[in-house]
């Protein structure tokens, strides 16, 4: 499966593409920790998408250049539900809370988020390099009493975690 084809339900009950939603929370964490007129798109943002699903003409350039509305002006469809789930607080006062329902959303939406800052903050050549790096953190460790390396960070968790029940393996002392 592609990831673009993956979907998460948000907690207002919509589904959504995850990477429409990560790169959305990305850009709000971005917003939200900028400086005051970044803080003020969130804040007229979220107007928008608890009311009519439009901007005032002095925010609504800012707002299609963001990706947060389409050309007419109007809230897109994701965005406003993103929004709706993970802006939480009133007036300026605003903080993004997760608008996932479940764990498993979260990580995977965190590890985009996490990827994208990388490439943002660094340049590409280190970007690159750190994200190759740490796509298995497992492969200079070996197994005790083996030769074998996990050829992934999941078949190192397989091999000692229950698939059932996510458990350890009892113990053999």
């Amino acid at each position: 499966m592609n990831i673009e084809q993956i979907e998460v339900q948000l907690s207002t009950g919509v589904r959504a593409p995850l990477v429409i939603v990560a790169g959305t929370i990305f850009l709000l964490e971005r917003l939200l920790d900028g400086p005051p007129r970044d803080r003020e798109l969130v804040v007229q943002l979220r107007k928008a998408c608890l009311t009519d699903g439009r901007f005032s003409a002095e925010f609504q350039q800012e707002m299609t250049d963001n990706g947060l509305a389409s050309a007419d002006g109007t809230v897109e469809p994701v965005v406003r539900e993103v929004v709706r789930a993970a802006i939480r607080g009133e007036g300026n006062d605003l903080h993004l809370a997760s608008p996932f329902t479940t764990a498993w959303d979260r990580a995977v939406s965190n590890l985009l988020i996490s990827l994208d800052s990388v490439r943002a903050i660094l340049p590409a050549e280190q970007a690159n390099a750190l994200i190759q790096a740490s796509t298995n953190p497992m492969r200079h460790q070996t197994e005790p009493g083996t030769s074998d390396r996990p050829r992934s960070w999941l078949d190192y968790v397989k091999k000692r975690y229950h698939p059932d029940t996510g458990l350890p393996p009892p113990s053999s002392n």
